[in-house]
């Protein structure tokens, strides 16, 4: 019996430690979404659950860790995601003809960049001629 009691303790804090650590490592919001030239493609940023109870000074809640999500505006759906360790960098993307990368070393970075599934198309003005 104790046994048993044993094996249904060790059961249930397994379960809880495992749910606790996937709900922290959870994402949630959109921060700091920026779009591809061409506006087929975003990138945003979502914090960690658990950023949310690190004290921090006002106007630093940029500098929570978080992931970073490729996005697909025409399919509406999410193409890929990376870990980032400030959120506010973001806005560093940069955008080639097929492939999108961070400046630096963060992945997706220069060396390893996501690839985009349709190319971007260059030969779009400002004022939506071609």
């Amino acid at each position: 019996m104790k046994r048993k009691k044993l094996i249904l303790i060790c059961f249930i804090a397994t379960v809880i430690f495992i749910g606790g650590y996937l709900t922290l490592f959870s994402t949630s919001g959109k921060y700091y979404q920026t779009y591809s030239p061409d506006k087929q493609y975003s990138v945003y940023a979502s914090k960690y659950y658990y950023e949310r109870f690190m004290p921090r000074m006002p106007g630093q809640s940029g500098d929570a860790a978080g992931k970073v999500y490729l996005y697909d505006e025409v399919e509406n759906k999410i193409i890929n995601n990376a870990t980032i360790p400030i959120l506010w960098m973001t806005e560093s993307i940069v955008w080639e003809e097929d492939k999108a990368y961070f400046k630096g070393t963060d992945y997706p970075h220069a060396g390893k960049p996501w690839s985009l599934p349709r190319p971007l198309q260059t030969g779009i003005l400002s004022n939506g001629r071609e």
